[in-house]
């Protein structure tokens, strides 16, 4: 539906369907380790979650110094940068500019906040005074980190708590599993447009050259997101000839030792090569190819792919908190892989961190079964 959509040769096609294929294999390769193996079934692991002893004390204690910690770092990056992105008169390009060193990765310990207040409720049967302040807590966390204009985590803390519920309460399910999808979804969008109107919707139906009529231009911003990411990727495959082994991979580990914007700009790096239009995301998959080639796209999707089936199914067969709640976070990888490589951001290293500590400390004694 868009003029920006080209047709693909074949060498495209087939660069596109390989990273998908190899995640696909890994998962299969962890399913067929695991063929013969007894499984706990999904009522059963409810049950058994909902035994798990919780230090329900702690984890309050840990929320609300999380919290601190957030509210610290926020608005000591306010008063470093002089602005929040949602007042800026920059608008939401000004997202990516708000950040300091050090307390950049601390302001994003929303996601974490509130998937384990989540949790929290879950487990406490009655503490009402802890729940009113856990309930001012989120309110607050969602309102100023919504004055940040990133919507990436709101998605990941979504699926997050999706999962968790699924498999910890029975309150999870097709009809109501879709009717949170669509409020994520049109949540999702609504961040996207909180600072624009319907004249920015025509201006994006016109930039992005759409094939449909005017009366649906709502509909732009969501198709385009959604398919110019295979664009690109295929666009990119086809000419990319330099490769930089590993940058993409692990930018977190780059970003953590200080060297990631030094090494970009000593090769100038272009993180965004090759595009025709202003829509700048490839897909999980430009990460790997673009680190490691065609060899990248075998090998890493695979691995992955492998690692959360084998994830997946030690948790079938022995449910813990800290298999979970990693699962959870592996649902998302799996799900923005369309879009992005989470894996190699140092926020999102950063809350994968904190969800195995919290889940770790809370529990009161190694859980059999």
């Amino acid at each position: 539906f868009s003029k920006f959509q080209d047709e693909w040769s074949v060498t495209s096609w087939i660069l596109v369907l390989l990273g998908p294929a190899s995640l696909l294999l890994g998962v299969f390769s962890a399913y067929v380790l695991n063929l013969n193996k007894k499984m706990v079934p999904v009522d059963d692991m409810r049950t058994l979650f909902g035994e798990i002893p919780v230090n329900t004390k702690r984890l309050f204690n840990l929320i609300i110094f999380s919290f601190l910690i957030y509210v610290f770092s926020f608005l000591s990056t306010y008063l470093i940068r002089g602005y929040v992105p949602l007042f800026s008169i920059k608008g939401a390009s000004s997202r990516t500019e708000f950040g300091v060193f050090g307390f950049g990765i601390l302001i994003h310990s929303m996601p974490f906040i509130l998937f384990f207040t989540v949790f929290y409720f879950i487990k406490s049967r009655r503490k009402f005074m802890h729940k009113g302040i856990l309930i001012i807590v989120c309110i607050i966390t969602t309102i100023t980190y919504l004055f940040l204009l990133q919507r990436f985590q709101f998605i990941m803390m979504a699926m997050m708590c999706i999962v968790l519920l699924y498999y910890m309460t029975r309150k999870i399910n097709f009809s109501n599993g879709f009717i949170i999808a669509l409020l994520v979804i049109g949540f999702f969008y609504w961040v996207s447009t909180v600072r624009t109107g319907q004249l920015l919707q025509d201006y994006l139906y016109s930039q992005s050259r759409m094939k449909f009529g005017k009366q649906f231009s709502v509909l732009t911003e969501p198709y385009m997101y959604l398919v110019m990411n295979l664009e690109n990727l295929a666009r990119a495959v086809e000419r990319n000839e330099n490769f930089t082994y590993g940058y993409y991979t692990f930018d977190f580990i780059f970003a953590l030792s200080g060297l990631k914007h030094w090494i970009g700009e000593y090769y100038s790096l272009d993180a965004t090569p090759f595009l025709n239009c202003s829509y700048n995301t490839y897909t999980a998959f430009w990460t790997y190819y673009r680190d490691y080639g065609v060899i990248g796209l075998l090998v890493v999707p695979l691995s992955i792919g492998y690692g959360v089936g084998a994830l997946y199914y030690s948790m079938r067969r022995r449910p813990t908190l800290i298999k979970l709640s990693i699962y959870c976070m592996a649902v998302f990888v799996l799900v923005i892989s369309f879009f992005n490589h989470p894996l190699g951001y140092l926020w999102f290293i950063y809350n994968m961190v904190m969800v195995f500590y919290l889940s770790s400390a809370i529990v009161k004694k190694a859980y059999r079964y």
